[in-house]
């Protein structure tokens, strides 16, 4: 799955939480490839995976400037 966050403004733990929750441990996908995420929501994104065990299903693609 791609999520694009290019017209991201805001990012809530809550929501890069049950992203990754939903994507990645409920439905087993293979990979949640985040597209172009501020700073923050990167980290929140990373963090979510990371306590999830699943951060090596984790793809940032095009990191915003």
């Amino acid at each position: 799955m791609i999520l694009n966050c290019g017209s991201l403004r805001v990012a809530t733990p809550s929501f890069f939480d049950e992203i990754v929750k939903q994507v990645l441990v409920e439905a087993s996908a293979d990979r949640l490839e985040i597209l172009r995420p501020t700073a923050r929501a990167r980290e929140l994104a990373e963090k979510s995976a990371d306590n999830r065990g699943v951060a090596s299903r984790l793809s940032i693609l095009e990191p915003a400037l």
